[in-house]
């Protein structure tokens, strides 16, 4: 009888031997190489596959995605699948149910942001085995490049050639500078009067730089074609923006005006339109406390999301407002002071000038200034002293017309009256015409900004 118990006894450890042998082989492979890389904003699928070694009944099996970030070292829940459960603790994620009979576990995420790169780990359970993968997600952002022709402070002769690069991660990034010419058709890369300025991050997390080439048109040969060259780790081959130098002065190749000016002005007709209608039939009305004043630089600052700002950057308006503008000769004998001014004729200049000059980045910043002087109600809000927007004048006057101007203020001094709001149509019609015989370069057509309800 005990040969039996024992016979019976290695039996079942046999049968149990040979049940963990079969159901042993459940394995989980992610990404090889460990580390997958996906573009900002992208519809990104994290790669999960189970290989087992009996057909896959997912109603008895379970699938648990983690996410640990770069900065934390914690891990944080994203999207589970228990038989007839599952619930996705970020939004939009999801794993097919479809695709994981077939052992298909990958992790579907929409609208990927630069926040959640890090660690993601798959874990998948078939009672009674257990079986995960890591794999590290790299989010990038591929930079925007932009070449224009910056001719201010620069003496005859002389250009300056400006490469920006802007909305791009991670960090770090390379611009050079190449030319060739008729004689070596090779590209040669410039190493002097070659600036490259210091990267500038963004509210969303991303950065933009710009890099600056002098020339001098006597010292070069025309037909020279000069090239900026951008390498960063988003970009599989290197984006290059180029122009050539002719004889008679600094020119962009057409090719490159064109892609400059690639935004279609119809479609911003009529947003402008929606735009206008919106501020005419809706009042805007805001709710602020009145025990202190500001300044008009200070005014938009305070209610920045009060404007449509979306693409500017607090740091760019300071620096403008501050250093930038108050240097610009305006017509009229107009000056920018440094607080910012809400006076329809200074701004007007101001807006003229950057347009002729070609600095179409500046311009957005500009209808700022036209919003804040088209709402009493924020000017109140903010109790502009109207001695802040006197404009600086550079004609010269005597004293007797310099009292009759303190006791008379100009008619386009700033004021704020319980009037309706001041047509925008100025920032639509063309710039007044000059005497000036300075090019403009259309680089970028200007965005309209105009405050939000």
């Amino acid at each position: 009888m005990a040969w039996r118990a024992a016979a019976s006894t290695c039996a079942a450890l046999l049968i149990l031997l040979w049940a963990l042998t079969t159901a042993g082989d459940l394995k989980v492979e992610m990404m090889a190489g460990g580390t997958q890389i996906t573009p900002l904003n992208d519809n990104v699928t994290i790669f999960c596959n189970i290989f087992y070694s009996q057909p896959l009944n997912i109603t008895s099996m379970g699938i648990t995605w983690f996410w640990k970030s770069l900065t934390f070292d914690k891990e944080v829940k994203v999207f589970e699948f228990f038989g007839d459960h599952q619930e996705a603790f970020r939004p939009g994620a999801i794993v097919s149910p479809w695709r994981l009979k077939s052992g298909d576990a990958s992790l579907r995420l929409p609208g990927i942001q630069l926040e959640e790169a890090g660690e993601y780990r798959c874990e998948v359970v078939v009672t009674p085995l257990k079986a995960q993968g890591t794999v590290q997600l790299e989010v990038v952002a591929s930079p925007a490049s932009r070449l224009f022709l910056d001719q201010v402070g620069v003496k005859e002769n002389e250009g300056k050639y400006m490469c920006e690069s802007s909305g791009f991660y991670p960090e770090a990034i390379n611009i050079t500078w190449e030319k060739q010419t008729q004689k070596f058709p090779h590209p040669i890369e410039i190493s002097e009067d070659v600036i490259t300025g210091p990267t500038i991050k963004n509210m969303d997390g991303t950065f933009n730089v710009t890099s600056c080439l002098k020339l001098n048109s006597s010292q070069e040969d025309p037909g020279t074609v000069y090239q900026c060259v951008v390498r960063h780790a988003s970009l599989h081959t290197p984006l290059r923006s180029n122009f050539t130098l002719t004889a008679a002065r600094h020119s962009l190749s057409e090719t490159e005006k064109t892609d400059n000016f690639s935004i279609h002005w119809w479609p911003i007709s009529f947003i402008g339109v929606g735009l206008v209608l919106l501020i005419v039939l809706i009042p805007w009305k805001k709710i602020c406390n009145k025990s202190s004043a500001y300044t008009p630089l200070k005014c938009i600052l305070k209610h920045w999301n009060s404007f449509d700002t979306q693409t500017l950057k607090k740091e760019h308006l300071i620096f403008f407002c501050t250093r930038a503008w108050p240097s610009y000769q305006l017509q009229d004998g107009e000056a920018w002071p440094p607080e910012g001014s809400v006076n329809i004729n200074t701004i007007q200049q101001l807006d003229v000038f950057c347009r002729q000059e070609g600095k179409w980045s500046e311009v957005p910043y500009v209808q700022a200034f036209f919003a804040l002087q088209d709402n009493p109600d924020l000017c109140q809000c903010c109790r502009i002293d109207p001695a802040l927007l006197t404009v600086t004048s550079g004609k010269s006057i005597d004293d007797n017309s310099a009292k009759s101007e303190k006791q008379t203020p100009r008619e386009h001094l700033d004021a704020v009256p319980d009037a309706p709001i001041l047509p925008v149509s100025p920032i639509w019609e063309p710039p007044p015409a000059t005497t000036s015989t300075t090019p403009v370069l259309s680089s970028q057509p200007p965005t309209l900004l105009l405050p939000l309800q």
